[in-house]
């Protein structure tokens, strides 16, 4: 399966999500009188499409660089264990991490 069948599949269940959570953060800003009761409305749909759009920008950053970034600083660090590893390994990278101050 590849990310344009799970994108299409989760877009309509992600931005249901994201409407929710903009109805109750601009309810919110109505009620602390940051904006105007008709202002919601706008906000609501400003945010959601903002929103909907950036999911998939973040999510291709994480499949380019984030994730290669992150595992290469994993790698640096003696103590990582990864989720598949042995017993020994684990026990290995304990006796190898620096000791803690």
């Amino acid at each position: 399966m590849d990310f344009t069948t799970i994108w299409e599949f989760a877009k309509p269940v992600i931005a249901g999500q994201v409407r929710t959570a903009l109805a109750g953060v601009a309810g919110s800003l109505v009620l602390a009188g940051a904006i105007q009761p008709g202002d919601e409305a706008s906000f609501v749909k400003i945010g959601s499409g903002i929103a909907v759009y950036a999911v998939p920008a973040v999510w291709s950053w994480w499949e380019k660089v984030g994730k290669v970034r992150l595992l290469a600083s994993m790698a640096k660090s003696p103590a990582v264990v990864l989720p598949n590893a042995t017993t020994g390994q684990a026990v290995e990278a304990a006796k190898a991490a620096p000791p803690k101050a």
